[in-house]
């Protein structure tokens, strides 16, 4: 008898364990990572979103992306900028790290993007 409900609550904070730990570290399901040479509403998005967090950072600026839409050369290079001040790993890749730092940056024209950028749930 005690060996078995030892072994039921050994299992229960395992499962508990299990399911905390992924939670935590999943991505937002159907959201994919955005990087270069992607192109639709999801880069516009973290071009819009970078440029937020830019005018905000450092002031009015003309070193913002022009949100095209296309993750080209001048995208991939100020991402890296970004992630590089934000203390991430300058990879160029906008996964769940990055996407969960530029949503800070929303405001009443980039609210949609909660929807393309990928984030930890």
């Amino acid at each position: 008898m005690k060996s078995s409900l030892r072994g039921g609550i050994v299992a229960a904070c395992a499962a508990a364990l299990l399911v905390a730990g992924t939670s935590s570290a999943s991505a937002k399901p159907g959201v994919p990572y955005i990087q270069y040479g992607d192109s639709g509403p999801a880069v516009k998005c973290v071009q819009l979103l970078y440029n937020n967090w830019k005018v905000r950072i450092d002031g009015p600026t003309i070193n913002i992306l022009n949100p095209d839409g296309v993750f080209g050369n001048d995208t991939l290079s100020k991402i890296k900028d970004y992630q590089s001040r934000i203390g991430s790993t300058p990879d160029g890749i906008v996964g769940p790290d990055t996407g969960s730092s530029l949503q800070q940056w929303q405001d009443g024209n980039t609210a949609y993007c909660w929807n393309y950028v990928p984030t930890y749930v």
